[in-house]
């Protein structure tokens, strides 16, 4: 598996990947949004100024997916990722491969542990992550904002010890 960071011309990619319905509820915390061109290039932008990573998940020259990289916390040092894949990707046991990636990248940051947050119904995740050695460390019901779902997050998290591809 490869990554590239997203950037203006991965906009058509990016449509169909953030209009995805699994991908707005779980990913997103929204429920039927029309995502436009300037939402995913007003996205980008933020990543890019926040020194974020917002990187294309790439196997066998397909666009699969999105490793997100969107919080980097020094103080308690810690990187949050976010990992989805689009439709015809799911199930296809490259979440590992993307996690692996993942590792890989916050440890070469230099961070020592690695954060995800999961929807509590999002049975499939919630064990592979166990099984790959990350423990949960808090639940989290979100306070509801304006076009969010309420839902409950489980957040889980991985020291790094060093990785090994």
């Amino acid at each position: 598996m490869e990554y590239k960071k997203a950037n203006k011309k991965d906009v058509k990619f990016l449509l169909k990947f953030y209009n995805d319905s699994l991908i707005q509820e779980k990913g997103l915390n929204i429920k039927n949004e029309i995502i436009l061109e300037n939402n995913i290039l007003d996205t980008i932008n933020y990543f890019e100024e926040e020194y974020l990573d917002m990187l294309i998940l790439i196997d066998n020259n397909d666009f699969i997916g999105l490793l997100m990289i969107y919080e980097k916390n020094k103080i308690k040092d810690y990187c949050k990722i976010g990992i989805s894949f689009i439709k015809e990707f799911r199930y296809k046991n490259l979440f590992v491969k993307a996690l692996r990636l993942a590792e890989e990248i916050v440890y070469n940051y230099g961070y020592s542990k690695i954060v995800g947050e999961i929807d509590e119904n999002n049975k499939y995740v919630i064990k592979k992550i166990l099984n790959y050695g990350f423990y949960p460390v808090e639940d989290n019901r979100n306070k509801k904002k304006k076009f969010q779902i309420d839902r409950k997050i489980l957040i889980f998290e991985k020291k790094l010890k060093g990785v090994i591809l």
